[in-house]
C-alpha cells in the first residue's frame, strides 16, 4: 500500500479528457449474457433461464462545439435475443427492432449534456422481473437490478458511451464516482428515500493490451440493501397490504476499459456482475422466491 502511495505521488497526472475529431465516426458490437437461476418457497431445486443479446451500434461526430464538446449521432437499429429456460426444447431466438436514433451532446468526460430523440425506437423491454413480486413497486427495484447486472437498459448504464471520464487530471490509484441508479436509504425520521448508486471509477496505469499501450480503467459497483421498506411506504396499507417484510438486494459489478492514448476512445471493454434477490413475506418462515444473477458483457470495435 505504501509503495502504491508513493508510486502515485511520483507519477505525473494524465488527463483522461476525451478528444474527439470532426467526422469522426465509430462502430461497436455489444455481446451480453444474463444467467438467473430462481427458486420458489418449499422447492430446493434452482431452475436456471439465460438471456443473451448482442447488437451493433454507430455514433458519428457531426459537429464540434466548444469546451471539448462533440454532437453526436448514435443509432442502434436492432438487437439479437436469446433465451433460454429451463424445460424447453430449443432457445428462443428473435430480432428485436429497435430504432434508437438520438442526436447527443457529449462532454469530454463522455457525460450525456443534451439528447433528442430523432427516432421511434423503444426501450430494450427483454429482461423482465414478472413472478418475484406482487407490487409493481418490488418489480421495479428487481427489474433494475435485472439491467444493472446485464449492462443494458438506458445509455446511462449501457456500455455503449462508457466508462465516464474524470472531470481533472488523475494519478494511477486515483478515483471518481458517477452516478447509474439509485437505492433505498432510510431517514432519521425513521422514513426511507433512495439516494445515489455510483460505480467507482479508478485509473489504473497505462499498461500494454494486444502488442499496444492504453489507458486502463476500472469500475467497481456495489449494492447491498433492502428495500422492503421503502415498498411499504408507498403501498396504501403498507407492509398490511404487501406482506413484504425484507427484500434484500444484493448486486456487485465489475468493468474494465481500455482507451486510445491519444484520443482517450474506448478500444474495448469488459463487465461483469453478480446479484442475489430474495423476497421474503409475513406469511413465510423462509423467501417466497429467491434469484441469482450472474451477468457477463464486452464491448468491442465491429470488425
Amino acid at each position: 500500500m505504501i509503495a502504491l502511495a508513493a508510486l502515485a505521488l511520483l507519477s505525473p497526472a494524465t488527463d483522461l479528457s476525451r478528444v474527439f475529431a470532426a467526422n469522426e465516426s465509430r462502430s461497436y458490437t455489444v455481446h451480453s449474457r444474463l444467467q438467473t437461476e430462481t427458486r420458489g418457497m418449499g422447492v430446493r431445486t434452482w431452475m436456471p433461464a439465460s438471456h443473451s443479446f448482442e447488437y451493433g451500434f454507430t455514433w458519428r461526430v457531426t459537429a464540434l462545439l466548444p469546451d471539448g464538446v462533440a454532437q453526436v449521432r448514435y443509432q442502434r437499429p436492432h438487437m439479437i435475443v436469446v433465451e433460454e429456460r429451463f424445460g424447453a426444447d430449443e432457445p428462443e431466438r428473435r430480432v428485436e427492432k429497435m430504432d434508437l436514433d438520438f442526436e447527443l451532446r457529449l462532454s469530454s468526460s463522455n457525460e450525456i449534456l443534451q439528447s433528442k430523440d430523432l427516432g421511434a425506437g423503444k426501450k430494450a423491454g427483454w429482461i423482465g422481473a414478472s413472478g418475484v413480486g406482487a407490487q409493481p413497486q418490488v418489480a421495479s427495484f428487481i427489474g433494475e437490478l435485472y439491467r444493472l447486472a446485464a449492462f443494458a437498459g438506458s445509455l446511462d448504464n449501457a456500455l455503449d458511451l462508457l466508462p465516464k471520464l474524470p472531470f481533472e487530471s488523475v494519478v494511477p490509484g486515483e478515483t471518481w464516482r458517477r452516478t447509474v441508479g439509485y437505492q433505498p436509504q432510510r431517514l432519521a425520521s425513521g422514513r426511507s428515500a433512495v439516494q445515489r448508486l455510483d460505480y467507482v471509477y479508478e485509473y489504473v496505469s497505462i499498461v500494454e493490451a494486444n502488442a499496444n499501450k492504453v489507458h486502463r480503467i476500472r469500475a467497481t459497483m456495489k449494492l447491498d440493501t433492502d428495500a422492503a421498506e421503502w415498498v411499504n411506504q408507498w403501498v396504501e396499507g403498507g407492509v398490511k397490504a404487501t406482506g413484504l417484510t425484507k427484500l434484500p438486494l444484493h448486486l456487485e459489478a465489475v468493468i474494465e476499459a481500455d482507451l486510445d492514448l491519444a484520443t482517450r476512445a474506448t478500444l474495448r471493454a469488459n463487465a461483469t456482475s453478480t446479484g442475489l434477490i430474495a423476497v421474503h413475506t409475513s406469511d413465510a418462515t423462509e423467501p417466497v422466491v429467491e434469484v441469482k444473477l450472474k451477468g457477463r458483457s464486452s464491448l468491442a470495435p465491429t470488425k
